[in-house]
Formats: C-alpha cells, structure tokens, sequence
C-alpha cells in the first residue's frame, strides 16, 4: 500500500518518533515508521527502501542522533532519488553536518525545540495536510521528463501512472497566523523541490550501435586512446577466453593473438593490461596474473598475480591493481604494494580519475553477492562513499572526460541494472539510462561516448535422476539457486531472490516439474532427511535463522549465537531431523557449529576455526565427520563432529569442492565450481586419496555458461542437482548522453 509520510528517525530517538507518529495518524495521515511496520522475517534494507519509494513526504526527525547516522543520510538520499518531498523537523537546536546540509540544506525547516511539543506537531500535521492535498501524482516528474529511450533494439522499461492523491479529511482547528505562515513557506518549499525535480534530465535521444552480434559473455571492453577502436574479451559459442578488436565503423571483431586473457585497461600510450588465465575467485570477481602488452601486439609480460582488477593511471606510467587476500577479502593498491583501501568483501572495477588524484570503486560487502556502493579514495588513503548500497547489484564504472562525475550501473532491486550519474563530491545520483536488461558500463572516451554491454541473465537449477536419465531444469523464477536436494531426490529447496519474488525467499519444488511453494523468507539454508523442515537465513541486520515447516505450522526463530553472520551454501542435517551443522562468521574468521532445533545456542565444533562448509552433504553417513573448506589454503578438511583435528584429505587441489558423501563414508564426491565445461566430478577417497571419474557434466547448450556450482549429489549417487548460470551479452556504443 502507498503510504502518505515516512517518518525518518534515529533508533534512539523512538519515543519522539512515536510520538510524532502517533500525532500524524490521529489526524487520518497514513504514516509508516520502523520498527513497528517491518514485517517479521522481512528484509530490513528492503523494507524500508520500499516504504520511501511508496511515501509522498518524508518527515525528517531532525536530532543530534539523527545528524550523526549514516543509516538516515542514506534514507534522505533515496528520498531525493524518487522525487519524495522532504520536511525537515527540527526538534533540538543543532545544524545539519555536510553529508546532509547537501540534501536539505536549501529547504525551509520546521523548528520544534521550543515547548511544548504538542503545538509544533498540530502545525506538522496541517503542513503536510496541505501538501497531500496539492502534491502531483507521485509518476508526474517522470511522464514530462521521461528518461533517454534507446532504440528498437533495446526499449526503455514503461513507467506506468500512478492515481492522482487526493486530500485527507480533517478535523477543523484554530490555527494562529504565525503557523499559517510557516505552513505556506513549507509549502512553497516543497513545490519548489518538486518542480526542480521535474527539469532533470535530458530530451535528447541516445543513439545505439551495436557491436558484437555472437552468442556468449562479454567481461570487459575498453577504448584504445583514439577512441576509434574497441578491445573486448568473450566467451562466444561455449568456446574459451579470447580478446577481439571491433572498430564502430566495421561489423567484424578480429581475434587478437591473446587467448585465454581478458582487458582490464588500456593506457593513454596504448598499452594494455591483461588478466591472464582469470578464474573464479569470489562471487562475480575472478582472479588471474596481471600482465601488460603493446596493443599493436606483442608477448604479454607477466607482472604479479592473484589479481582480480587494475586500471592504468592517466599517464600510463603505473597501474592500480585490485588483489585477493589469502582467506578472502580484497585491497586496493596503489602503486603495487602500497595499500589504500581493504575490506573483508570484494572490490571491484578501479578506475583513475582523469586528474589522477582519486580512484573510483564498487565496494561489495558480501563475498558471493554483488550488492554494493560506489566508493572514492584520494591517493593518500582517505575514502568516501558516493552512493548508498544498491541491494540488486552494482558493477561497472567509468569517469566523465571532465572528471567532475562517476558514471555507474546498479540495480536497487532484482537483475535489471541502470546506468546513473553520481558527482565525484557526492550526493544524490541521477538517472541517465533505464532499459529491460541488465547494463553494464564498460567505459566512456574522452570525446564522451559510452560502452556498456547489455546482458540476458537466465539461471537453471539442473537436477538428474538415474530413473529418468535426463537433466530437468526446475528453475521456478527469474533468479533461481538450488541449496539442497531431499535424499529421495523427489524435492528441490531454492532460493529466489530476483524481481519475480519481490523479497528473498524459500521455496519447494518437487524435481518432476511441479510448481513450487514458497515456504517462507529468506534464503534457503537446508533441507531435513524427514523433508518436515526447512532452514532459512533473513539478512536483516543481525542475520536471523529461521526453521521453516514444509507443511502446515508456523515459522520459528532458532537462537542465534556470538557471530556475526551465517556463510556457507547451506546447514548438513542429522540423521535424526533435530540437529544441523552450519558455519558461521565473525569478521573474516569462520567456524563450523552444531544446532538443535529443540532449543539451545549453537555449539561450536572444536578445531574447526577457519572453516566452512558448502553444501548440504558435507556430513558422513555415520554423522562422525564433517566435509570442510579451510580458508588459507582453499583445500578440503575433514573435520571431526567430536573429539579430534581436523586432517586433509590426500591428493585434492585448492578451491575444489565436495558435493557429498558415499553411502559407505569412504569417499566424496569432488568438483571444481565454475570451470569450463565439461564439469568433471571424482570419486576421492577420503584416507588415500586416490581418485576416479565418476561422471562428465556437459550443458546441452554451453554458450553464456561459467560452469556448474553448488552441486549436491546423494549418497547412492542415483540423483544430483545444480546450479547453472547463463549471462549472454551485446556490446553497444552509446552517443548523446548527459
């Protein structure tokens, strides 16, 4: 439902909140505020972004808590983005900081701090009584201004409109000429900010030019210096890495003599640098050995390895370069060796100012997703956030040639990215380019054109069955993830955490086709032998874990113990339906943990600090020992559920993956995630080592795919299930955006 006012307020500040709402709603104004409206095992972040967007007023509880939160900027900041009127309500006698002068600085404030509360709050309610009662519809800025629409190729997203609002009903009341006064200045303030609204944005019409006209994934793309020509890296037709050459003026891509290397940027001289043999390494990040090479040609000369991203200053005379860290994480350097910026996620998509005195970057704060937020460094170190976290995903960056803006692509829900413009002091971005796909900005030239790639992203969920002999894709919406299979084989647990299911959330399906049921919230996190119960994580801050009835019942919330957050793929249950074993997270430190559904905290495993398991297998059929993955050095562990150190399974290499135990507990069942297909699974035995090939997973159609992950196969080895990802992409070179 719409909502007339969100109440945006520090946590400490609850009673004045409260009261505040209390007030509003007695005078028949619909008003959301959190806690009390965040619905149980819903989204914290989701929530409240969806109850802005939904509002026509923000009402800003403006205190000394409030300036000091940066969880109130970022609410302030996504008001301005979707065009809500903002009333500042001032009830202590402080200024704005910076971060937020910048929004609201030039709006007329309602001050409150003399008493009593009562009569700033009767003049609060008649304010926004008046505006409700002349706000325009809510899609009014975006119909006269709508945003750049591409071409027949690639249509723009319809903004569909919303009613007129209509005024709210009140009770008559005096009101003393001075409130009147200040009433109507709030008034004229607010429609002044709206009508600013309304003039952003261009009429001009981009024009599109595609590129690249083959079936598979584009990584990365760049500008030679001239900006004539264009250097890409693909996977066309299921085939291996190769870079290609395309200038606008010719249909045809020309192989470079560089197989197996991806660009990551080309320098003002015309040199390139190079991501040799990249592979998977965390989430969307991959990593490989940066190399640079002449781009007329040339042997690439090898540099530093383990390196996810790098960007050439705008001299040319040294690189910035993004590395992996041993137990995950990312750092940002600069020169090489020299440390500006680390986080316990990944970073991606570093790239030089023109002015070469800062470096733009997407922060992304859990390893796996690719939720994140554009961030700033200067070269001494110091780091700022430029936007505010973009749930849906944020990867491509690149500069104006003026250097005054960070032009990005993000999503703040599901997979659709839009390409939006955020200047390099901060504050609120705006929209340049929505399109029904998933864009991806690659670069702009200095003469100003844009490359971006545009993305169609569909994910299976393979299951295979001996009774059957074929794989079926049971994927149900538009983001599907499998994380576990019932030992039968006859139920799918998944995840759906895309548009089609608007919050994350749990659902069963059975494996001959049948539609699915969504269980409850959450992303799934295992599935119990006796198929009664479901685990599931909600991410609201802290993370929750949640026992999920697959039949009739009610959720219920399972005590959470001293860590931060739950990792790993999925929880490995106990035979007896009542136990699990999970990992959890403090910081970067990870530990295997048992939990029983009776009641209790988790117990922690002894020895098993650093691990983390993958997936719902990882317990031996006679539930002594747990299948792990040890942090450091990215190899198998077989951790003991009672007394005992953890031993290393002979012979396996690192970031290879158990899949699940024999039924006679003396082998596992071991894959590499994400490698080029055929997908081929062993037979290791756990005591010697020794392995054999138990099966060769090929797609029928590998064009777009990065490989299998989270394959689950049963103990007899008659049934397996999988996760396949397919992202097939189009090169464009974009004219006319502003």
């Amino acid at each position: 439902m719409a909502y007339d006012v969100f109440i945006s307020h520090s946590a400490k500040d609850k009673t004045t909140a409260d009261a505040v709402c209390a007030a509003l709603e007695s005078e028949g104004i619909r008003c959301w505020i959190a806690p009390r409206d965040v619905m149980p095992g819903m989204e914290w972040g989701r929530s409240i972004i969806e109850a802005i967007e939904q509002a026509k007023i923000m009402v800003l509880l403006f205190t000394a808590n409030a300036n000091a939160s940066p969880q109130i900027r970022r609410e302030v900041e996504r008001a301005v983005n979707h065009d809500v009127v903002i009333l500042p309500f001032r009830v202590e006698n402080i200024l704005p900081d910076k971060s937020l002068e910048y929004f609201v600085g030039n709006l007329q404030w309602l001050d409150a701090w003399t008493p009593p509360l009562e009569a700033h709050l009767n003049q609060l309610a008649g304010t926004i009584q008046m505006l409700l009662a002349r706000l325009p519809a809510r899609e009014t800025p975006k119909a006269l201004e709508p945003p750049p629409q591409p071409p027949e190729a690639i249509r723009a997203i319809p903004q569909p409109p919303s009613p007129a609002p209509t005024a709210v009903k009140r009770k008559r009341r005096r009101w003393w000429p001075w409130a009147a006064g200040a009433a109507a200045a709030l008034l004229l303030a607010a429609l002044f900010f709206i009508g600013q609204r309304w003039e952003r944005g261009s009429s001009s019409q981009p024009v599109f030019q595609q590129l690249t006209f083959r079936r598979g994934t584009i990584d990365s793309a760049r500008f030679s210096p001239d900006g004539h020509s264009i250097v890409y890296g693909a996977y066309w037709d299921g085939q291996p890495l190769q870079l290609f050459s395309v200038r606008p003026d010719s249909p045809e891509s020309s192989p470079l003599p560089l197989p197996g290397a991806d660009i990551l940027s080309i320098s003002s001289a015309g040199e390139m640098a190079l991501l040799l043999d990249p592979r998977p390494n965390v989430g969307w990040a991959s990593a490989g050995t940066l190399a640079r090479a002449p781009l007329e040609g040339g042997t690439p000369r090898e540099l530093l390895e383990v390196v996810q991203e790098a960007d050439w200053n705008p001299e040319g005379s040294a690189l910035a370069v993004v590395q992996a860290e041993t137990g995950g994480g990312s750092r940002l350097e600069y020169p090489a060796g020299k440390v500006l910026y680390q986080t316990d996620g990944w970073l991606s998509h570093p790239r030089f100012s023109p002015q070469g005195d800062a470096i733009a970057f997407v922060e992304h704060t859990a390893k796996g997703d690719d939720k994140g937020h554009v961030s700033l460094v200067d070269l001494q170190g110091n780091k700022r956030d430029l936007t505010g976290e973009y749930p849906g995903g944020a990867q491509g960056i690149a500069w104006t040639p003026a250097g005054d803006e960070v032009w990005y692509t993000a999503s703040e829900s599901g997979t659709n990215f839009e390409l939006r413009a955020v200047n390099r002091r901060g504050g609120p971005s705006r929209l340049l380019l929505r399109v029904p796909g998933r864009l991806t900005l690659q670069d702009i030239s200095r003469h100003g054109r844009v490359l971006l790639t545009d993305d169609t992203i569909h994910p299976s969920v393979m299951v295979w069955k001996a009774d059957s002999g074929r794989e079926r894709d049971v994927a149900w919406l538009d983001l599907s993830d499998a994380r576990d299979l019932s030992p039968d084989g006859t139920w799918v647990l998944l995840t759906e955490a895309g548009v089609g299911s608007r919050t994350e959330g749990a659902y069963l399906r059975k494996t001959d086709g049948s539609p699915a049921v969504r269980i409850g919230d959450g992303f799934g996190y295992g599935l119990s032998p006796d198929g009664k119960w479901a685990l599931s994580v909600v991410s609201n801050p802290p993370p929750q874990l949640f026992l999920l009835p697959t039949g009739a019942g009610e959720p219920r919330v399972l005590p959470r113990g001293k860590f931060g957050a739950y990792a790993g793929d999925t929880a490995a249950w106990f035979a007896d339906s009542r136990r699990f074993v999970f990992t959890g997270r403090q910081g970067s430190q990870r530990q295997l943990y048992i939990q029983d559904i009776q009641g209790g905290e988790p117990r922690a495993i002894s020895g098993s600090e650093g691990l983390h398991s993958f997936v719902g297998r990882s317990l031996s059929p006679d539930q002594k020992y747990v299948a792990a993955i040890n942090a450091n050095d990215r190899k198998i562990r077989i951790v003991p559920v009672e007394e005992g150190s953890p031993r290393l399974v002979p012979g396996v290499e690192p970031d290879e993956q158990p899949a699940g135990w024999t039924a006679d507990g003396r082998s596992l069942f071991i894959y590499r995630p994400d490698t080029k297909a055929p997908t081929k699974v062993y037979l290791v035995d756990v005591a010697s080592g020794q392995r054999k090939l138990w099966k060769e997973i090929m797609p029928a159609d590998p064009a777009g795919t990065y490989g299998i992950e989270g394959l689950v196969v049963n103990q007899d080895g008659k049934a397996y299930a999988y996760n396949l990802f397919r992202r097939l992409s189009d090169l464009y070179v974009v004219d006319g955006l502003k």
